[in-house]
């Protein structure tokens, strides 16, 4: 039930709720910090799967 009232939220507020020029300026601050460097990808890689552990040890 929760589900269908989150689902109809994002929808009736979606403009809201997902601005696309904070979206530009997070997507912006990445840039920055990333020279193109093999160090970066790597580094980048690491955080996202760690990122995505902690998420899915959070979840279950």
């Amino acid at each position: 039930m929760r589900l269908n009232y989150s689902i109809a939220i994002v929808a009736l507020f979606r403009h809201r709720l997902f601005s696309f020029d904070a979206m530009l300026a997070g997507i912006n601050v990445l840039r920055q910090l990333h020279t193109g460097h093999v160090g970066d990808y790597v580094t980048w890689l690491v955080l996202g799967f760690s990122t995505f552990g902690i998420l899915l040890g959070m979840l279950f």
